[in-house]
């Protein structure tokens, strides 16, 4: 059995930590118990549907056509590395077709720190946008084939769509979130970098410079960038480590 490391703390609690270790997070602020502020998240509708969706459940019966459970196992391994790889590749070196490109180290057209985060801010929000299409379409093809191993599982995603459904405004808002925070932080970089008599070297040069403001910030967007997908890939562990119980129980 392919083993998949998880972790037992609260979902988004690594991507609230890195935040929070940027200093962009508001001061007090708490971090996330989903569990705790579950019913704070689901609006009335999405109460309204994951009731229904309860009731409705003892009629929900597995597909006649069953399949591997390692098959899912793999799809999940295999969509998660490329999607680790498409982030490896958006902080790389230019590549000629690549759609996606990070922003060259260049402050001299702009006049802000507001402004100069707008082509960074393009560049994380096209690249989030990409893994959360690939994430949807992953959960749903592991919906897929887990409703086909048992009616256990076919109960059990019933319930993940109806409670995706429910907490997708939720999520969309607190990953909408994200660029102004890190905006904050490119702010931060940037006030930093600011010449003093101790370091007269200009702001755009400390900024270009290999190791200076740019690699720093995109070095902080990347683990920004690795911490949401892993927030982006907790239901879908969820769905596997149902998984190895269901089949752990089969004789």
């Amino acid at each position: 059995m392919t083993d998949i490391s998880t972790s037992t703390t609260q979902p988004g609690a690594r991507l609230f930590r890195l935040l929070n270790d940027l200093g962009v997070l508001n001061e007090g602020s708490s971090e996330p118990n989903i569990a705790q502020h579950l019913s704070d998240m689901i609006d009335f509708n999405g109460s309204i549907r994951l009731s229904e969706t309860r009731v409705a459940l003892p009629r929900v019966v597995a597909r006649a056509q069953r399949n591997k459970g390692e098959d899912v196992r793999h799809q999940f391994l295999r969509v998660r590395a490329s999607m680790l790889q498409f982030i490896a590749r958006s902080f790389g070196q230019r590549a000629p077709a690549q759609r996606i490109v990070l922003p060259e180290p260049n402050l001299d057209k702009f006049d802000s720190a507001a402004s100069a985060f707008l082509p960074y801010g393009k560049f994380y929000i096209a690249m989030q946008r990409e893994l959360a299409q690939r994430s949807q379409g992953l959960r749903e093809a592991m919906r897929d084939n887990l409703r086909a191993h048992s009616d256990r599982l076919a109960r059990l995603v019933a319930l993940d769509k109806a409670l995706d459904e429910s907490l997708a405004a939720h999520y969309r808002e607190m990953f909408g979130a994200i660029p102004k925070l890190l905006a904050l932080r490119l702010e931060d970089i940037i006030d930093d970098l600011r010449p003093s008599a101790d370091a007269p070297a200009s702001l755009h040069q400390r900024w270009e410079r290999p190791g200076g403001g740019h690699d720093r910030f995109c070095y902080d967007m990347r683990a920004v960038s690795l911490a949401a997908l892993e927030l982006r890939l907790e239901p879908h562990v969820g769905l596997l480590e149902a998984l190895d119980e269901e089949v752990g129980d089969t004789p």
